[in-house]
This record gives C-alpha cells, sequence and structure tokens, in this order.
C-alpha cells in the first residue's frame, strides 16, 4: 500500500502486510526507513484523520511505540485488511494462501486489474467464506462513505476493542493477563 509514515518529517514510501507483519518502507533522496510491527504486539489500531479533516490515516501502537501512517488512497480498505490479519494473528489462526487471496479479491475486486486470460489467474470461490466470519464490505464502511458525512447518531466508533494483553509464563504458554490500563488515546 502506498503511504506515508509521520515522523519529523512525513517518509513517502509503502506499507506491506504479512499473516504476522506490518511493514514499511521508505527511501527519500537515499535516506532509507524501514519498519516493522508484529501483528501480536499491536495494542490498538485506529482510523484516523490528517489535519482532523482529511480521512485517510491509521494509527498503530504498541506498549512503548505509536506509528501514524497517513496519505491512504484507499484507507477504509486498508484499514479492514490489517484489522483482519491482526485479529487472526491474536487469535493464531493463520490464513491459508486461498483465504488470503479470496480475502484480498473481496476487498480490491476487479481493482485488481486481473483477467481469466492472465496465465496466473485464479478466480475466487463464491462460496468460500475467509477466515470463517467474513462478509461482504458493509456500505458504511466504502471509501465514498465517511464519518464526516454521517450525523452523529450514525457514527460509528472506529476505535478497535481493547484485548487482554497475553504474557510468557514459565512454562512458556501464553496466558491472558487483565488490563486495567486506559486506553492509549
Amino acid at each position: 500500500y502506498s503511504c506515508a509514515l509521520q515522523r519529523d518529517i512525513l517518509l513517502q514510501g509503502r506499507l506491506y502486510l504479512s499473516e504476522n507483519w506490518i511493514c514499511f518502507y521508505s527511501n527519500i533522496f537515499r535516506w532509507e526507513t524501514l519498519l516493522t510491527v508484529r501483528l501480536k504486539d499491536i495494542c490498538t489500531m485506529t482510523k484516523e484523520k490528517t489535519a482532523r479533516l482529511i480521512p485517510n490515516a491509521i494509527q498503530v501502537c504498541t506498549d512503548t511505540e505509536k506509528h501514524f501512517f497517513t496519505s491512504f488512497g484507499a484507507r477504509d480498505r486498508t484499514y479492514m485488511m490489517m484489522f483482519r490479519l491482526w485479529q487472526n494473528a491474536l487469535l493464531e489462526k493463520p490464513l491459508c494462501p486461498k483465504e488470503l487471496w479470496h480475502f484480498v479479491h473481496q476487498c480490491y475486486g476487479n481493482e485488481l486489474g486481473l483477467t481469466s486470460d492472465d496465465e496466473d489467474y485464479v478466480p475466487p470461490d463464491e462460496d468460500f467464506n475467509t477466515m470463517g466470519y467474513c462478509e461482504e464490505i458493509p456500505v458504511e464502511e466504502n471509501e465514498v462513505n465517511d464519518s464526516s458525512s454521517k450525523s452523529s447518531t450514525e457514527v460509528k466508533a472506529e476505535v478497535s476493542p481493547q484485548l487482554p494483553k497475553k504474557s510468557l509464563t514459565n512454562s512458556s504458554t501464553l496466558t491472558p493477563t487483565t488490563n486495567n490500563e486506559a486506553p492509549i488515546p
């Protein structure tokens, strides 16, 4: 995904998603920036606005860092992909390649520019239910809509739910711990 990472200056680059990682790479005048965030380390993920007006940003927070990605052309679809990959990582339910392809095709459809004439084209399986709980993209999350065009009664919270943090015990198994801290603003 083409986007920018907000640091001291705006670093234009690309965001890469995998089943376990969010990675960002930028090369501005040979000044390289590489950021990797493990999905399981993320505490919150929120849709944000640039300059309190433009709905084109996503903030990702870990226990120790905040990363503000902006300048997305399709912020809502990018957020949906990031959020679902994050949830699957937390649930330790990796996606098989077919599930991932179906999800990408569901989000981007004809925008992928693929046709059945392409030798590596794989048609999406219409009966396939991605990740066991995937549905069609609701109208309120399409790119043409944003919370600034809705009345206050229609606006839904765009903050991800606070999940219990996990810690390692001596037996090397993950156990949830309670999180009584206030959410990161």
